[in-house]
């Protein structure tokens, strides 16, 4: 994948509509174009070119910018390049140069040479060398890519089943929190879905931010499933005989203590010291 970066007074749909014309001019006409959810790709302007030029036009899952990485990742790339330009003072243009011309690996070529089909030079010393076979190339990236799939999906957590119309189901909001909605409609796009939410909103949103609604189950209950709720200790002090037939008037008197190792408290509770304890005094 070739980047090519372009300077914009603003990004309106008629300056991207313009600039991407300039580049169809030069690259030739593509047939797809993945963009993400901006303004400046749902314009009226931008509608035009793509239908001027026969292209059809497809948006990633709003607020999942991984259904569009390889773009994702080329701009964190490009971004970095410019900053490390704007911080040392080097040129930007040269900098991209060299990026577009460096092998993508140590048998797959650079991403200049695979759209012009040979080498470009640079500013640094190099040695320009025959092209490579096809075909050979073609099972390098696809060898390349499997690898990377292996490597993503490593991590990427298991694969969510397909959800129906009128599922009842979770959507992740931009709070981060989880709140109820219902499946209006499946989108074109891999694992995209318009979810409708309790106040009528509709949202688009990824097959990871939704989770489906599963109806409590009324066969078992608690006990059934071994759950024991939580019992609070309570704590009872025995009265003293003699205290607890007397007069409830008379105000209670003091416990007096038979054994050296017990105590009481002024409210009559008592303490007995522990066996190791006893030893001493």
């Amino acid at each position: 994948m070739v980047a090519a970066v372009h300077k914009l007074r603003n990004t309106s749909s008629v300056v991207v509509a313009n600039t991407l014309s300039a580049s169809f001019s030069f690259f030739g006409v593509p047939e797809l174009i993945i963009s993400d959810n901006g303004p400046q790709y749902a314009g009226q302007p931008f509608r035009d070119m793509c239908k001027k030029w026969g292209i059809e036009h497809t948006t990633s899952s709003p607020r999942y910018p991984r259904s569009n990485g390889m773009a994702e990742r080329n701009v964190r790339t490009i971004k970095g390049i410019m900053k490390k330009c704007r911080e040392t003072g080097q040129g930007t243009q040269v900098a991209l140069l060299h990026y577009r011309a460096t092998p993508l690996g140590s048998n797959i070529p650079s991403p200049a040479e695979l759209l012009l089909g040979r080498q470009i030079r640079t500013t640094l010393p190099s040695h320009l060398s025959n092209p490579r076979n096809t075909d050979e190339v073609q099972e390098n990236m696809r060898q390349r890519q499997v690898r990377m799939k292996e490597e993503h999906d490593r991590t990427a957590g298991p694969i969510l089943a397909p959800l129906r119309v009128d599922q009842r189901v979770r959507v992740l909001d931009e709070r981060k929190c989880w709140i109820p909605a219902r499946v209006s409609r499946i989108c074109e796009e891999r694992n995209s879905y318009v979810v409708e939410t309790p106040n009528r909103s509709s949202l688009r949103r990824n097959r990871s931010h939704l989770r489906e609604l599963h109806k409590p189950s009324t066969s078992t209950s608690i006990q059934d499933e071994g759950i024991v709720s939580p019992v609070r200790r309570r704590v009872s002090f025995v009265e003293d005989e003699t205290q607890s037939s007397a007069d409830p008037n008379t105000p209670p008197t003091p416990h007096k203590n038979t054994h050296p190792s017990v105590t009481s408290t002024r409210s009559g509770r008592m303490i007995r010291k522990p066996q190791r304890y006893q030893d001493y005094t």
